[in-house]
This record gives C-alpha cells, structure tokens and sequence, in this order.
C-alpha cells in the first residue's frame, strides 16, 4: 500500500505540473507487484539470518514510540547479539529524529473506519479490504487478493513469532513469481 499510495503521490505531482504522463516511473509499482517484492524481501531476510542473532521489531512500534523503541534495539544488540557498545549508549532524539521520519510512512491504518475484514489471522491480525485499481470480479482483483494474502499471512506470522521457528513453511516464492509474470502477460494482452 505504501508503494502504491507513493506511486499515486508520484504521479499526481506530474499532473500539477503538466509534464508527460505517459513515462513510467518506478514509483508507479502496481500493488500486486509491490507486494511480490515485500514477501520477497522478507522471506528471504529470515531465511538468510537464519541461526543468526536477531532483535525484532515493527513499523508500530517505531512510529509508536520512536525514542524508546530504537534505544530498546540498541540495547538488545549489545546485551543480546554482543555488539560492540558505542561510545553514546544512549541514541540522542536528534539522532532519532534523523532516522524516523513519519512522512515516509505513506500508509496508515484508517483508525475508526469500519472496513471488510478479507481474513482474520487471530491475535488481532486481519486482512483489511483495501482500495484496488481493478474491477472487483475481474481476474486482476482476484491475483491482487491473492497475493495480498499471501503477503499478510507472512506480516502475521512474524508479527506473532511462527515465521521465526526453524520448521516454519515458506510461502513459494518461484510459483509467486511465476503466477506473477502469468497475471502481467494476460493483463498487457488484454
């Protein structure tokens, strides 16, 4: 979502500014795709730490509570992963305020919006119902959902801790890129 509404962000300043808006910027990723690149990305961040030390955290808690949340990193990469500590054990708030910019954070949860719940995970994780480009009985809507799926079914396992157990099952990433490639073709020939 956040690479979609960056995308829409993108394109919406060409607009203002009446340049060609034809050219393709790689702003402009497709949610679809942009959710292949974030299971991607992730899949293969746990698979290669994997036996590694980690510290975990998330977008909310970074947001929520910048300060605190960064210097908690901070400590447990020392007393757990036995980083070397830095002369300033304590991270400053211009440093964070240097790291965390809550402009980047393009999508926020719509707090008090009742929404289509597509799947509930437990635990309070659920797939929202999103906005989509794409009418909602065509064979892009259906490839978009399946794919944001997939995508928060990996979100949730992490966020409740199975994606880090050893015997976790992965979701397949050739076959994801496949079916993508197969939803791009059948969409460029229609």
């Amino acid at each position: 979502m956040s690479l979609k509404s960056r995308g829409e962000e993108y394109h919406r300043l060409k607009v203002e500014r009446k340049e060609n808006t034809t050219v393709h910027n790689i702003d402009e990723i497709p949610m679809e795709k942009g959710l292949l690149l974030w299971v991607t990305y992730n899949v293969r961040a746990l698979q290669y730490s994997l036996g590694l030390c980690r510290v975990y955290t998330s977008n909310e808690a970074v947001y929520g509570d910048p300060q605190v949340e960064l210097q908690r990193i901070n400590d447990e990469l020392m007393t757990k992963c036995n980083l070397v500590q830095s002369p300033n054990s304590v991270i400053s708030p211009e440093v964070v305020n240097s790291f965390v910019d809550a402009k980047l954070q393009h999508n926020k949860k719509n707090s008090g919006v009742k929404q289509k719940i597509l799947k509930d995970y437990g635990n309070g994780c659920e797939a929202i119902d999103f906005k989509s480009d794409y009418e909602e009985t065509t064979a892009n809507r259906k490839a978009e959902v399946d794919m944001y799926l997939i995508a928060m079914q990996l979100f949730c396992d992490m966020e409740n801790g199975h994606a880090y157990k050893d015997d976790y099952t992965w979701p397949d990433l050739i076959q994801l890129l496949v079916s993508q490639t197969s939803n791009s073709t059948a969409t460029s020939e229609v």
